[in-house]
């Protein structure tokens, strides 16, 4: 048999400990949130909650389509790390920002910036922001690993003018480049009881695909006509769903 050494017994020993402390780290991750976060509370809307579990419902009975990743409409100074952000962002320092959150690369943080696939989509059910001077949703091309930082928005932003909502004021958010896939989409949100009429696209375009882009959602706000209802907007916990075809 081999004779284990001293030197033999310092290196298992230290392999031991390593072990150890990823488990600890992974482990304390795990606890902080950090790594496989938990879902995000529903919708202090009843409504937009309401919306939620009928389209929910209705992909789970869609062929095609899967709800692979869920996240939220989040204020940009509640979404840790890019909190540092808050009050930096642009040229408009002292306007509320939000952004459309998902688990980074599915397990991670809560984060603004996301990959798209070619045949999925990706998808906000929200309310209309209270009276305010301006709001505008924008989809960005944020980053690719060849050019680095882009920050190119792909279309029109949506804004108090242009967005289309229902009688209520709900309305989706559809972030996709696949045309049978908005359409799946479409039909199970009228299926959930909301008009297609209520229905925002934004078309991502086919190339940005192959240079592994990643995209963000930006909502600004500008001056509620009432505070208090814009505070409580800007904690609402509008839901997102990620859909792989």
């Amino acid at each position: 048999a081999k004779r284990v050494t001293a030197r033999d017994s310092r290196k298992m020993l230290c392999c031991h400990l390593t072990t150890a402390a990823l488990a600890v780290l992974i482990g304390a991750s795990v606890w902080a949130g950090l790594l496989f976060p938990p879902l995000p509370p529903c919708s202090t809307d009843p409504d937009v909650a309401a919306l939620k579990d009928a389209f929910a419902a209705q992909i789970a009975a869609t062929a095609g389509l899967t709800i692979s990743g869920v996240g939220e409409l989040k204020r940009d100074r509640d979404t840790a790390g890019w909190s540092l952000l808050a009050d930096h962002f642009g040229s408009n320092p002292n306007t509320p920002y939000m952004f459309t959150v998902l688990p980074f690369l599915g397990f991670a943080l809560p984060s603004p910036i996301m990959h798209v696939r070619q045949r999925d989509a990706v998808v906000l059910l929200a309310r209309r922001p209270p009276s305010a001077e301006y709001f505008s949703f924008t989809t960005f091309a944020a980053w690719t690993p060849r050019r680095g930082v882009v920050f190119g928005s792909l279309a029109d932003s949506v804004n108090h003018l242009s967005l289309n909502a229902s009688a209520s004021g709900l309305f989706a958010h559809i972030v996709t480049s696949n045309r049978r896939t908005y359409s799946l989409v479409e039909r199970a949100l009228v299926a959930s009881g909301l008009p297609a009429a209520a229905i925002n696209l934004v078309v991502i375009p086919a190339h940005l695909h192959a240079e592994w882009t990643q995209f963000e959602t930006v909502l600004r706000l500008f001056r509620f006509a009432n505070q208090t209802e814009g505070s409580l907007y800007l904690r609402s916990h509008h839901p997102l769903l990620y859909l792989s075809a």
